[in-house]
């Protein structure tokens, strides 16, 4: 069946989940990127990264990833993309467009806690108070069972800062203490000697506290995703085994028949929401889960927000029976220029059945044109070897370097 003739559809919307009387943006505010890569083409591009499962649900997003191209992409292979959107070229655009928005009888639907000069918190679906609350990396321990906490101190940076060696021997992590947001692992450095125990210092001299946890060996490391519904109650929405850099920086996610969380994980995160919910959180969240080699089961992290992985694991059912596929891989790729023959390649791909793109950000087109260019999707196929193949292929073909997500 050619990639046209198929039709893929989200095993729940981000509509469903959060009703319709709000907007998803997932940008953040340029006034509070303390603890997120500071990269305005990268968050241009992060606007797009849900289009496929909106639902009816409006979305705030770049030009820059509303193009006829993108849409075209989208449609060869089966998908629909977002039915309205509110798009903005320039930062300006952006901030003007936001303003009107607080006026509208609509709620934002927002990833990352805004400076309250920017959005009010009349404006938030549910209380900023409660959104930071969640994420910030000091409560997890309000949140997630004893017995699934890694060893952690939580010390001031003062202290910190007068020492000579952490407060928990190497290896060791260190994390951010902030009512703002964080992600893309600025928020985390891990310390392995006393350099990195320094630069860890100098990383983080302007929070007043920081997290220290022991390093733990990780055998499978699984964001295992939930959500609260409008009507009530929690789902789960599935699980994706994280590629990561170090164990730091996430860089794709692999869904397969293989990536099943143990029962233990699925109970851990349970019981995570029910507490989360239990405070009046409403919506998705996703908790990096992990196995250890001894079979212990440890949470590293808590993201109370749509995460990169959650349109694929909302699609992976629909690929599947379409593409008589089982392995999925959620990656992406940049590179600079030449983006329409880079286009042409992705389009085979396609129609090869080989390629679900989910978003492209056209840095030709956007304010920053000597910015590196971001394709982001799904390689298919039957089985991780097949898939990791193909992926090497497409980053040959492309002449693209995969991205840091």
């Amino acid at each position: 069946m050619h990639p046209r003739n198929r039709c893929i559809s989200p095993s729940i919307t981000l509509e469903d989940i959060y009703g319709p009387n709000s907007i998803y943006n997932s940008r953040a505010s340029v006034s509070a990127f303390e603890w997120i890569f500071y990269d305005l083409p990268m968050v241009e591009a992060y606007t797009g990264n849900q289009q496929t499962i909106m639902g009816r649900m409006p979305m705030i997003c770049s030009t820059s990833v509303s193009t006829a191209a993108v849409r075209d992409l989208l449609q060869q292979a089966g998908l629909q993309g977002a039915l309205h959107r509110y798009s903005y070229f320039s930062e300006e655009d952006y901030q003007k467009l936001l303003a009107q928005l607080i006026s509208s009888p609509y709620t934002l639907v927002v990833q990352h806690v805004y400076p309250p000069s920017e959005l009010p918190a009349h404006k938030y679906w549910i209380s900023p108070e409660l959104l930071s609350f969640l994420n910030n990396k000091a409560h997890l321990t309000d949140l997630v069972p004893t017995e699934y906490v890694a060893h952690r101190v939580v010390v001031e940076t003062a202290t910190i800062a007068e020492n000579s060696v952490p407060p928990l021997p190497f290896p060791c992590v260190m994390k951010v203490v902030s009512g703002r947001s964080s992600g893309t692992g600025v928020g985390v450095m891990i310390c392995s000697n006393a350099d990195d125990f320094q630069a860890a210092k100098k990383h983080f001299h302007s929070c007043q506290q920081v997290v220290v946890e022991e390093f733990v060996t990780v055998k499978r490391n699984l964001c295992v995703q939930f959500a609260t519904t409008q009507q009530g109650g929690i789902q789960y929405l599935g699980a994706a085994e994280q590629v990561t850099t170090g164990q730091v920086h996430y860089a794709g996610s692999w869904l397969d028949p293989h990536v099943q969380p143990t029962e233990r994980m699925l109970q851990v995160g349970q019981r995570i929401m029910e507490k989360a919910v239990a405070l009046g959180y409403k919506g998705v969240a996703g908790f990096d889960i992990v196995l250890l080699p001894d079979d212990r089961v440890v949470v590293l992290d808590l993201n109370f927000r749509v995460n990169g992985s959650t349109a694929t694991i909302l699609l992976q059912r629909g690929i599947m029976e379409a593409y008589g596929v089982s392995t999925l891989l959620y990656t992406s790729w940049l590179w600079h220029g030449a983006t329409a023959q880079r286009l042409a390649r992705a389009q085979q791909f396609i129609q090869q059945g080989y390629f679900i793109p989910l978003s492209f950000y056209n840095a030709e087109l956007s304010p920053y044109p000597e910015a590196a260019s971001r394709l982001l999707g799904i390689v298919i196929g039957q089985s991780r070897e097949e898939v990791a193949a193909r992926n090497e292929q497409f980053s040959r073909e492309l002449a693209a370097t995969p991205s840091v997500l």
